[in-house]
């Protein structure tokens, strides 16, 4: 796999996942490269923290065991603050993305 070089004010190189959430977002005259693994596993974990936040806020962090029905840690609890890491090392290794 190469890098993928953007073009100032015209978004990602073709063969790249489009439909970023907000676009680069990138100052004119500034062109990143992003190795594309790491674009993908960005996304993927963007994806997978919204999925994680939304399951948070309609069960809660703390939530019935689905066999016992006891209380137990939300599992994705772990899930969502695992892939706001991946997020966050993403963003200050690439500080030049933005959403």
């Amino acid at each position: 796999m190469g890098q993928v070089r953007s073009k100032a004010g015209h978004g990602l190189a073709d063969g790249l996942p489009a439909g970023l959430p907000g676009g680069l977002g990138l100052p004119e005259g500034v062109a990143p490269v992003i190795h594309a693994d790491e674009l993908r596993v960005y996304r993927d974990a963007l994806a997978l923290y919204n999925e994680a936040s939304k399951n948070l806020s309609e069960f809660g962090a703390v939530t019935a065991h689905p066999k016992t029905g006891q209380p137990m840690v939300n599992p994705y609890l772990e899930i969502r603050d695992r892939c706001g890491k991946t997020i966050t090392r993403f963003h200050k290794e690439n500080p030049g993305f933005r959403e």
